[in-house]
């Protein structure tokens, strides 16, 4: 049995998603780096990204997201 809580996902634009992906497959990264700051924004209000100095990143919730979005058997193959 899985140790990963289910999360209540929303329905993410798919520049939501890519922004989630980018965090995911590159780590923290800048704010002049990402794909969308309107996404990044919307990502925090949801707490899966976090902002800090210029750096956005991944929360516990974020990376739990992404893995039930089957990202990280992804990320494996790119």
């Amino acid at each position: 049995m899985s140790m990963m809580r289910r999360l209540n996902v929303q329905p993410m634009t798919e520049v939501q998603r890519d922004t989630l992906w980018q965090l995911f497959k590159n780590g923290p990264t800048r704010d002049g780096n990402l794909i969308s700051k309107p996404a990044r924004t919307w990502l925090i209000e949801k707490e899966y990204v976090e902002r800090e100095d210029g750096w956005n990143y991944l929360t516990h919730e974020g990376v739990t997201l992404c893995l039930e979005l089957g990202m990280g058997s992804l990320k494996d193959r790119v």
